[in-house]
């Protein structure tokens, strides 16, 4: 099966899931591919080793490895069994990922293996932007008027809440078309942000791409402002909001990419409530066209 995520085509080898292939459904591509950006195949192992390498890494509850010229990999173990319950092994031009998995049903009850291959997949998915000079953002998107802007905060912050707002007082000028993972890409000279099949723990997704007006990082509050951040609190912001390679060296491409983004796009931080208020004041802001009409 063949899928379209953020332009770039993905081969899903010889594998049935019906939990996968629906999450996936709105990036289906059926046409004829003869040569994938990306190839992912998935097995089931119930020994799943740690290869040998350098530079030994944990983000995010994955250690990384750099296995020299043969690629990279990770491994997620169990937090209480320490057993080995996932692999990814990637080639160092993230073109071939490699996903091995243990059946979770022993181990956890909230949990389930299909979910966990969903999940995975989101991020070798995330690994592997930075190879095509994209980045995944932590954030919530809408767009207004065809135009997206990214929300951006912490977890439990009120990201979706935000754009619920957006929804409700400006429903048919508004596209709510990521929850928690949309993608930033660069297309002719032009920032655009795209929906995946990941989004958190709601399945508000759209298969869609919108030029990038903004980036707001949310912060509560009684009261609204909002304010530019400078290009230190930028960087800051957007470290800790993409997902960053572990490596050096993919990490130098990755702060290109957020430099490039810091010169293109308007970024703010929005101390606000729940309000109609709230969102007036990012509107106007970003749009302020809007404002005088």
């Amino acid at each position: 099966m063949f899928y379209r995520i953020a332009n770039i085509l993905i081969e899903i080898k010889e594998f049935e899931n019906e939990y996968l292939e629906h999450r996936l459904s709105a990036y289906l591509d059926p046409g004829r591919h003869p040569m994938p950006d990306i190839c992912v195949s998935f097995k089931e192992n119930n020994n799943i080793t740690v290869p040998k390498g350098k530079d030994y890494h944990r983000l995010d509850a994955w250690y990384w490895v750099d296995r020299n010229d043969e690629g990279y990999s990770a491994i997620k173990q169990g937090s209480k069994t320490r057993i080995n319950l996932n692999r990814m092994d990637f080639d160092k031009a993230c073109k071939n990922i490699s996903i091995e998995y243990v059946d979770i049903k022993d181990y956890y009850k909230d949990l389930t293996t299909d979910r966990v291959l969903h999940m995975i997949l989101g991020e070798a998915f995330a690994f592997c932007q930075t190879n095509y000079g994209q980045t995944v953002l932590h954030s919530a998107a809408a767009s207004y008027k065809g135009q997206a802007i990214l929300f951006s905060a912490p977890s439990e912050t009120g990201k979706s809440t935000h754009t619920s707002l957006w929804k409700k007082f400006y429903s048919d000028d508004v596209v709510l078309f990521n929850d928690d993972t949309p993608v930033i890409f660069e297309q002719d000279g032009q920032l655009y942000s795209c929906g995946t099949p990941w989004s958190g723990k709601t399945e508000i997704n759209e298969n869609v791409h919108f030029p990038l007006a903004a980036i707001v990082f949310l912060k509560q509050g009684k009261e609204n402002f909002i304010r530019p951040l400078s290009t230190v609190e930028s960087v800051i912001k957007l470290l800790n909001e993409t997902k960053k390679p572990v490596f050096e060296h993919l990490m130098d491409k990755h702060m290109e990419i957020i430099s490039n983004i810091i010169r293109k796009t308007p970024i703010y931080e929005l101390t606000c409530n729940i309000s109609k208020e709230a969102v007036d004041l990012v509107k106007d802001t970003v749009f302020p066209e809007e404002k005088k009409s």
